[in-house]
């Protein structure tokens, strides 16, 4: 099934008819109490006509990989989604915290990436900042493009995510609602500790589900009192068949064996030898 400019491979169980469901475009900023309701209304009001429209793609089977179209196999890709399956509290310094929220977000019922989480023990990272922390830290780097849930690119590697200016709006949930949002962040355009105003402060930077330059990440402060949504984004994930993805191997930069090490000793041991050979040679010659 074609969703936007996505792949669903209907592999898994029933947790297709939760991405159809999209708000619509263009609502002006809404408080995110607001924004569930809208979306609870929407889900209620459209689900029977969801079901008979989306027929056998509801099948039952193994696992649904969420596939941005176009690629193929061999190729990485990473996604990056509105988490807001529940209100979370922004008031712990610790980011593993937020990193296990995002992650039980993707696994909740409904999710577009539920199943392909649970089945490849995928641990998504929030893009937020702690005061130990920083948000480009705790996600990593890669050069690999960055989808959202509607198939478009959102950043070419996280030197993009940081430029202050992404190529399309994050702007899908988890379950593929387009949704308009502020967002925790606690993180500069960077990617760097905004201090002060980190997750766990007083007072917390937040973004834009909606915007594409600075104010995506960067917006302005929020109060910590309120709970509110964060950003997720997976690992790098490779296309591994038509219908299947699995985790990127992590690329590594291998330890020099203890031999290699010896190795390396013996020989400059017989460089520093010739040279002392050498140089006693030129000395009996003068």
């Amino acid at each position: 099934m074609l969703i936007g400019n996505s792949i669903l491979v209907p592999v898994g169980d029933d947790e297709i008819l939760a991405l159809i469901v999209i708000a619509p475009a263009g609502i002006s900023r809404l408080h995110n109490q607001e924004i569930k309701s809208m979306r609870y209304r929407m889900k209620q009001l459209f689900a029977p006509a969801l079901l008979l429209a989306a027929g056998p793609m509801l099948s039952r089977a193994a696992t649904t990989y969420y596939i941005p179209n176009g690629l193929t196999t061999g190729e990485e890709f990473q996604l990056v989604f509105l988490a807001d399956n529940d209100y979370y509290s922004v008031t712990s310094s610790n980011i593993a915290t937020y990193n296990t929220d995002v992650t039980d977000d993707a696994e909740s019922s409904g999710s577009m990436v539920k199943s392909m989480t649970v089945a490849l023990g995928i641990q998504w990272k929030a893009i937020v900042s702690t005061g130990a922390e920083s948000a480009a830290t705790n996600i990593g780097t890669s050069t690999v493009p960055i989808y959202n849930l509607y198939g478009q690119v959102v950043a070419n590697g996280t030197a993009g995510l940081w430029s202050g200016s992404l190529v399309n709006a994050i702007q899908y949930s988890e379950d593929g609602y387009l949704t308009q949002a502020w967002t925790y962040t606690g993180t500069n355009s960077n990617g760097s500790i905004d201090v002060g105003y980190a997750l766990g402060d007083t007072n917390v930077q937040a973004g834009d589900t909606y915007d594409t330059d600075y104010n995506w990440v960067a917006g302005g402060p929020a109060l910590a009192s309120d709970e509110g949504f964060f950003f997720a984004i997976s690992p790098v994930l490779i296309v591994t068949g038509p219908k299947t993805v699995a985790l990127a191997p992590l690329v590594t930069t291998p330890e020099p064996s203890s031999g290699m090490l010896a190795g390396i000793g013996l020989a400059l041991v017989g460089i520093g030898a010739v040279r002392r050979h050498d140089y006693h040679k030129s000395r009996s010659r003068s």
